[in-house]
């Protein structure tokens, strides 16, 4: 079919299947030099669940010192003052493990870094750009990472996680961070 006065088609069937290009910039990622070492990965994540059990470790002391006190002294165990030592050393307990929950999302978000990964030289940041990540999505890798901790008790999808990032090339990325687009980079080219 051709237009009326021209001798070209009405459409170029080969232009009209062809996709439009993206509205937004392809990512292509941080350049390989700038990614954090899977060793020093390894280190920060035994030092930060060392940061995470301290925490709740000190939270928890309180508890355990009160019930010893309690004990000594000879209170029975199902007694009114037992349950009120119970309740009053379990507030700071809780305390500290909502604490040591919050810890990595937190740090991660406000500073790109947890206590380990400063120690090791990391940190975390955006795909895209390099940049820091927000609150939502460090508690969403957070998250993510901790759901298939979980899994890993009926699965393998927790070790497949954290392995993930010997065999991903070129960005060297764990699942969580494919998942919430994250990549962990050197503090210092």
């Amino acid at each position: 079919m051709t237009d009326p006065g021209s001798h070209q088609p009405a459409y170029s069937p080969v232009a009209y299947h062809q996709p439009p290009p993206p509205p937004y910039p392809v990512p292509v990622g941080p350049h390989p030099a700038l990614l954090g070492n899977l060793g020093m990965r390894l280190l920060a994540r035994i030092l930060d669940s060392l940061v995470f059990f301290a925490i709740v470790i000190a939270g928890f002391l309180p508890l355990a010192a009160i019930m010893g006190a309690l004990d000594g002294l000879g209170v029975e165990s199902d007694g009114p003052l037992r349950v009120l030592g119970l309740v009053v050393g379990a507030v700071p307990g809780l305390a500290g493990f909502a604490a040591a929950i919050c810890y990595e999302p937190w740090m991660t978000a406000r500073f790109g870094w947890t206590l380990g990964k400063r120690v090791c030289g990391l940190r975390v940041a955006r795909f895209e750009d390099g940049g820091k990540i927000s609150h939502g999505r460090s508690w969403g890798r957070y998250g993510v990472s901790v759901l298939f901790n979980l899994l890993s008790n009926l699965c393998l999808v927790g070790i497949i996680d954290v392995l993930w990032c010997l065999w991903d090339r070129p960005h060297k990325q764990c699942l969580h961070d494919k998942i919430c687009n994250t990549v962990v980079l050197k503090l210092r080219p």
